[in-house]
């Protein structure tokens, strides 16, 4: 049988980190537990891309029973070589959990059949099935390490990462033969050596008004992570409805970093999801071309839900059916979201749609810019408010507003938002005309509604843009 080695480096795929937090808890019956918490990461030399999909990961304790650590029933999707960088290692959060204290001999990790590489300046992958093994489950492959010192985990700290030694790793007749070896976690207490990711799951335990707040989210793969946003956080709804509130029960996709010191994620955004109960094909990555008058641009593709890229950039079509977000989540026009794009170098975008691999076109539902600094939504502000206002001071050119619909920052009904005006470059009325700001806060006191747009900073709302609204 001819066999050939793919590499000769060693790659991390998968890192156990068991936190210790000053001793054992009980569950229900009794039993000690200790917390677990469970990351991914990678190094594949060569290679531009190793897309795999992972299912589950379980521990076999000394009575040999699995424990499970990690379960995905659709399948956490992830681009290995993304996962190591010029300093080492990179990690990925999978799961937090608990698991029963004990003695641990092997861990077996449960992936998708086939995995697609890419090689050194490739533009698209190959499919690689992994060799299959009796038992192994219908197109799956399970990959077993026997550890070479039963593991005892306990309420003490410790570490255990999984590794993927790609030097042992074998291309048979039969698929390739993947080898998985007891590994270190250098650099997993640093938080920049943890991976920007997007996490799904469902809203508990809230505290805080918003902007400040925090809450604990079910993870797919298994326990929950305390999650928290602030005045920076995008939060908005998944569909058209205005007005974004995180509450209880919410199922919501969290973008953001793991903190290993706090054990928990600092939100960078918050979508919050539909009641569908379905997650759908996502791809992130930046725009490297776009043609306005179709409608369309291509993408390179840096991560993925629900779907593994078989091609480094996919061409995006957009419709009149299509919704456009701008960073902040403001919903905007084809026509806003394509001008926006101008003299911009490689914007960030998410999109949400079908994909078609025989010609690498996602037709997309949703498209939304990622937020940065050159992000200013439909050229007039990152968030807007409409309500009714009061509290007018002519002359410190302030008001506050009790907004009824709002966007682009996370709010609550009947509270009342303070408003700057005082640096607002657009001053409009009813019919959308130019007025200065003199008339305009004149005008502000016989009208019962205005609509404001710019930032919120945490504690005001900074208008760039001021507009009344015909008395009805």
């Amino acid at each position: 049988m001819k066999t050939w080695k793919l590499l000769t480096l060693t790659t991390a795929v998968a890192s156990l980190f068991i936190a210790g937090c000053g001793g054992g808890s009980s569950s229900g019956g009794g039993a000690v537990t200790t917390p677990l918490t469970l990351f991914a990461t990678d190094n594949l030399g060569a290679h531009d891309h190793v897309w795999v999909t992972l299912y589950k990961i379980e521990l076999v304790d000394s009575s040999g029973a699995l424990v499970t650590v990690f379960d995905s029933t659709s399948g956490e999707t992830i681009d290995l070589r993304s996962l190591r960088d010029g300093s080492g290692a990179r990690y990925q959060l999978l799961s937090k959990l608990a698991i029963p204290a004990g003695t641990y001999s092997a861990a077996k990790v449960t992936l998708a059949q086939n995995c697609i590489l890419y090689n050194a300046g490739a533009s698209s992958g190959s499919t690689k099935p992994f060799e299959s093994n009796p038992g192994d489950p219908a197109g799956k492959r399970v990959v077993t390490l026997t550890f070479s010192t039963p593991r005892v985990l306990d309420s003490s700290a410790t570490d255990l990462v999984l590794d993927f030694d790609l030097s042992q790793w074998e291309d048979n007749v039969g698929g390739v033969r993947p080898v998985v070896v007891v590994g270190n976690g250098n650099g997993l207490g640093d938080i920049n050596r943890h991976e920007f990711e997007d996490y799904h799951g469902v809203v508990a335990g809230l505290t805080g008004s918003s902007p400040t707040q925090s809450f604990t989210m079910t993870l797919p793969g298994g326990g929950s992570v305390t999650v928290t946003t602030s005045a920076s956080t995008v939060v908005f709804r998944e569909d058209a409805t205005l007005s974004p509130s995180i509450a209880n029960g919410n199922r919501v996709e969290v973008q953001g970093k793991f903190d290993p010191v706090t054990r928990s994620i600092a939100a960078t955004s918050v979508k919050i999801e539909d009641t569908s109960g379905q997650d759908r094909p996502e791809a992130y990555g930046t725009i490297r071309a776009f043609n306005s008058t179709a409608g369309s641009f291509t993408m390179l593709i840096t991560r993925a839900n629900l779907f593994v890229p078989d091609r480094k950039e996919v061409t995006v079509q957009t419709n009149t059916s299509t919704l456009f977000r701008a960073g902040r989540g403001v919903m905007i026009t084809s026509g806003e979201f394509f001008s926006g794009l101008a003299g911009l170098t490689n914007p960030g975008v998410e999109v949400e749609g079908s994909y078609n691999a025989d010609t690498g076109v996602v037709t997309a539902t949703k498209v939304k810019r990622h937020h940065d600094s050159n992000d200013d939504g439909n050229g007039s502000g990152e968030a807007e408010a409409k309500g009714v206002p009061s509290n007018i001071n002519g002359t410190a050119f302030t008001f506050t507003v009790t907004p009824s619909e709002w966007e682009g920052f996370s709010w609550g009904p009947s509270r009342a938002l303070s408003v700057n005006g005082a640096s607002a470059e657009e001053y409009e009325d009813q019919m959308g005309e130019s007025i200065n700001r003199a008339t305009f806060f004149q005008a502000l006191a016989t009208i019962d509604r205005v609509k404001v747009y710019g930032r919120f900073d945490g504690t005001t709302f900074v208008a760039d843009r001021l507009k009344l609204i015909s008395n009805r």
